[in-house]
């Protein structure tokens, strides 16, 4: 409706209106039975389905106009009251032709208008996509995420197909890639380690023997021998080979980094060498660290030998490798004398 123009009365009519998409040609037709807005159609040029709609009309202070025979929209407000509402597409002849032939041109129009705005609007996301691309890819992270962060994860590869998209990611997102590629090069570092060290280890002789190695883990496990029992485990590196197994009672509060010695049954894992298990541990100790090493020492106030502490904050005994000296256990706060 035009500026100054009232609506005064909406009525539907047993007209209905439609345009034939694959060949653009406008078509009306009159149903006086039909109910509801929406009507089937048949196109009389390519005989395919057409969507009507139900014509309103609408009755203001507007006369009747060319532009209302030639309409192609189902509302109509000019003085006819919808009577006369696309009503060039109703006849046939000369007259029709030209009438379509107009309608395509200006559809042709507005098309080519369309696809002139799709297009800009498209050339200024890419130009913003490449702005940010250059910056995001500063240190290399999205060039990383799309030559192997891709094909290591799922959430990555979503992301490289994101980017491929010509979609930014989010600050949360492009966070995470750099994240990432520090854990997974540190990964693959540590198994290149792992082969490098499975590949030159020596075998680990069966039976009973004496260990003395280094702490490399310690974890919490489920018992088997029990409901709500639990077990602790260590990993111990031997040297030439690894062993894992329970902690013996003597060694809690032995911690990764901690020298331990101790003797049992070692085992040979199958199909892997350099790994083991060991299981009836005896005689476990601390081993105290070496003269001159990087621990804190300190003196027992209860029997005067000497002590140390371990990496958990325990304080133990260097004679026996224990808490207790038959006299007393050690502080665990750090006893006077202390010296680094």
């Amino acid at each position: 409706m035009e500026p100054g123009t009232y609506l005064a009365a909406a009525t539907p009519l047993p007209v209905f209106l439609g345009t034939c998409t694959p060949c653009q040609r406008p078509m009306r037709v009159r149903d006086e039975e039909y109910r509801g807005d929406g009507r089937p159609g048949t196109c009389p040029d390519c005989a395919g389905a057409v969507a009507l709609e139900r014509v309103y009309g609408t009755t203001s202070r507007m006369t009747c106009d060319p532009r209302c025979e030639g309409a192609t929209g189902p509302s109509c407000s000019c003085g006819c009251g919808g009577i006369n509402h696309g009503g060039a597409w109703s006849k046939s002849g000369e007259m029709l032709a030209g009438a379509l032939a107009r309608y395509r041109d200006a559809q042709a129009k507005r098309a080519e208008a369309a696809r002139k705005r799709a297009d800009a609007a498209q050339r200024k996301a890419k130009t913003a996509f490449d702005e940010w691309y250059d910056d995001a890819n500063a240190a290399g992270d999205l060039t990383w995420l799309d030559e192997v962060g891709r094909d290591v994860d799922g959430f990555l590869g979503e992301l490289a197909e994101r980017v491929d998209d010509g979609k930014m990611l989010t600050e949360r997102q492009l966070a995470c890639v750099p994240r990432n590629r520090k854990w997974i090069a540190e990964r693959e570092a540590r198994r290149a380690e792992r082969a490098e060290r499975d590949a030159t280890a020596a075998p680990v002789p069966a039976g009973r023997r004496e260990v003395t190695g280094v702490v490399l883990s310690v974890k919490v496990e489920d018992s088997p021998f029990g409901h709500d029992r639990t077990v602790v485990k260590m990993l111990v590196d031997a040297g030439d080979f690894r062993l894992y197994g329970t902690q013996p009672r003597s060694l809690y509060g032995a911690e990764r980094g901690d020298r331990v010695t101790f003797t049992a049954t070692l085992e040979p894992k199958a199909g892997e060498n350099g790994f083991g298990f060991f299981s009836r541990p005896a005689k476990a100790a601390l081993v105290p660290p070496a003269e001159g090493a990087p621990a804190r020492t300190s003196q027992c106030e209860s029997c005067g030998q000497a002590i140390w502490q371990v990496s958990s904050g325990r304080w133990y005994h260097r004679r026996n490798a224990s808490e207790s000296c038959g006299q007393g256990s050690v502080s665990w706060a750090a006893p006077a004398k202390a010296a680094v």
